[in-house]
């Protein structure tokens, strides 16, 4: 059975309250993507991820509706539908995995947008730094929350499997209904800052997971948020 590193993200049961009421709305701010037809993403096992020209493109039909997003220029994508997982990724870690990820995920049908967030608020391999607030993103509300992956001391360095020394792993996403058997989640670096974003569309919940090493979030989920921020139910 192939194992995969994905970089963090989380589920867990909550005994956490309602989230936060703070609001904010995001819209796209990627450069003009030329118009015309959407283009499928190509398939790709994880986790080095295919390059892609700049374009719009189609996301699968998890989510029940077409939905379409715009990419700029210096973007990978992953695309393996076996495991429901896409990502749009950029750079490399010590262990030659990509070390900035914007996820795109199939949250399970009957969860809602609240129950993730707080699922993510109370998992013990992140420590939260703000939030959870209330966001809306190319029209979809959600709720949105800010954290840091936890250093994990004893985790060798595992380049085969692009894991990075001290990364940390998050036991319990195997069993979440998330991702099939066998796939395993750790963040991208040994220091990750994370944005866990989960939003109804159509009455099913997108999980959002934006990772990237400290010094380089700032400037990286800006260019992921206006890749979600673009998010079109065209079919393009």
């Amino acid at each position: 059975m192939a194992l995969c590193s994905i970089s963090l993200f989380v589920v867990a049961c909550s005994d956490s309250g309602d989230p936060a009421t703070t609001s904010t709305s995001t819209t796209a701010t990627t450069s003009t993507i030329a118009p015309g037809p959407a283009a499928e993403l190509p398939r790709s096992g994880c986790c080095d991820g295919v390059e892609i020209p700049a374009g719009t493109y189609q996301l699968p039909s998890y989510w029940g509706v077409p939905l379409t997003v715009a990419v700029g220029n210096g973007w990978r994508a992953i695309f393996d539908n076996s495991a429901a997982l896409i990502a749009f990724v950029q750079g490399q870690n010590a262990a030659e995995d990509p070390s900035r990820w914007l996820y795109l995920i199939r949250a399970p049908s009957d969860v809602p947008p609240e129950d993730v967030i707080a699922g993510m608020e109370a998992m013990n391999e992140i420590s939260v730094t703000a939030g959870p607030q209330e966001v809306e993103i190319a029209g979809f509300p959600g709720f949105q929350l800010e954290a840091t992956a936890n250093h994990d001391p004893d985790r060798p360095e595992v380049p085969g499997n692009g894991i990075e020394a001290g990364a940390i792993r998050l036991e319990a996403l195997n069993d979440t209904g998330y991702f099939p058997a066998g796939f395993f989640v750790v963040s991208a670096t040994r220091e990750s800052t994370l944005r866990f974003v989960a939003l109804d569309v159509a009455d099913r919940t997108m999980l959002v997971l934006v990772d990237a090493p400290p010094a380089e979030f700032a400037a990286f989920s800006e260019e992921a948020m206006a890749i979600l921020a673009s998010m079109n139910t065209s079919p393009g």
